[in-house]
């Protein structure tokens, strides 16, 4: 493993928390490296609701956006864009959380402006 991250690298810090572990997982496997599924193991991940519903929950649905469409430019097409972004949308609607589509559509607009 020590070997591969030397080659591989580190998470690209242009993701701040979202999308991270997507661009790695790709850069290792575009760099020929396997990634296998091991049922039994155990990651603890310390997370915060308040990213999702603390009072800066719009600057973190700004960054989801950001990270969304900075991945999807470099990795896959803009219609596979296109669709998960309609994913998110209805399925945050349908959650009753709308109010943070703004800051998500943003943060998408600023990806494509990096």
């Amino acid at each position: 493993a020590s070997r591969m991250v030397r080659e591989v690298g580190l998470f690209d810090p242009k993701y701040s928390f979202y999308y991270s572990d997507y661009d790695y997982c790709r850069r290792v496997t575009l760099s020929g490296w396997q990634i296998y599924y091991a049922p039994g193991a155990i990651v603890r991940h310390k997370v915060s609701l308040s990213t999702q519903r603390g009072p800066a929950a719009a600057h973190w649905w700004r960054n989801m956006g950001l990270a969304e469409s900075q991945f999807y430019r470099q990795y896959e097409s803009y219609t596979q864009l296109a669709i998960h972004v309609l994913w998110i949308v209805v399925r945050t609607v349908l959650q009753g959380r709308a109010r943070y589509i703004p800051a998500y559509m943003q943060g998408l607009r600023d990806g494509f402006d990096v």
